[in-house]
């Protein structure tokens, strides 16, 4: 599986701002996610298909993740820094 990361920073934002972006992404992408998949997708977990070489390959099926980090007082001057 391949993860692509992507990191969205939001400088001076206060904790019950970022609760509320973020369970407003949450909400979206599972709004979405069910547009993207047929029942029986969504059922196994995964999509079944050819990958770029002709092979049989099970690809996962979209996924979010969340975290908050505090950066105040911290070590880094770019959230990439911090999978460095």
């Amino acid at each position: 599986m391949s993860l692509l990361p992507y990191f969205k920073e939001f400088p001076q934002a206060s904790p019950q701002k970022g609760r509320s972006n973020f369970c407003r992404c949450s909400t979206n992408v599972d709004l979405i996610r069910t547009s993207l998949y047929d029942e029986t997708d969504r059922r196994q977990g995964f999509l079944l298909m050819k990958d770029r070489q002709g092979r049989l390959r099970r690809f996962p099926l979209i996924a979010l993740s969340i975290a908050v980090i505090p950066s105040e007082n911290r070590g880094f001057d770019h959230a990439g820094q911090l999978i460095a």
